[in-house]
């Protein structure tokens, strides 16, 4: 269903090919998520919120259809657009530092076995030194995507900077 829904706007919208091809990947990735949050952020009675279904993964595709992939040109945005769509609907549910770096990682593996990218190479102008330390929850809050930049003119969906 889902990936009928993103292949449809995706046409719609007329993607570049790059972009198009991701389709499947984020959609693979998007479950790995899902599944690994069902069976790993149980709920408990401090943590009664974590509880995920089905409109959660459909948020995150969701997401991924409103923002403007038109206009991208290089598939490590669309996996960053991705990152913050899984970040939205799941990172800020989480708790604890503990949940947000389980999630961290999960992402960092996603975006290796799926997207054949490297987290931290697509992330890294999230970073604030030159140390070159993996990114981690300062530098995932600062990954946005918005429509609110420019709030005078036309509004898109795209990456902050």
């Amino acid at each position: 269903i889902f990936s009928s829904i993103m292949k449809h706007v995706f046409e719609k919208n007329q993607v570049p090919t790059n972009i198009k091809g991701q389709q499947a990947n984020a959609i693979q990735a998007t479950m790995d998520i899902y599944e690994s949050a069902l069976q790993s952020l149980l709920p408990t009675p401090s943590k009664s919120h974590y509880l995920f279904n089905l409109r959660d993964f459909g948020r995150v595709v969701m997401g991924m259809c409103m923002a403007n992939t038109f206009i991208m040109t290089e598939p490590a945005q669309f996996v960053r657009l991705w990152c913050h769509e899984v970040m939205r609907v799941f990172y800020d549910r989480l708790t604890d530092d503990r949940d947000r770096l389980w999630l961290i990682e999960l992402l960092r593996e996603r975006v290796k076995t799926r997207f054949g990218q490297d987290f931290d190479k697509i992330c890294e102008h999230l970073q604030t030194d030159e140390n070159g330390d993996p990114i981690g929850i300062p530098q995932a809050r600062r990954l946005l995507f918005g429509d609110f930049e420019f709030p005078d003119s036309k509004r898109t969906y795209e990456e902050m900077k």
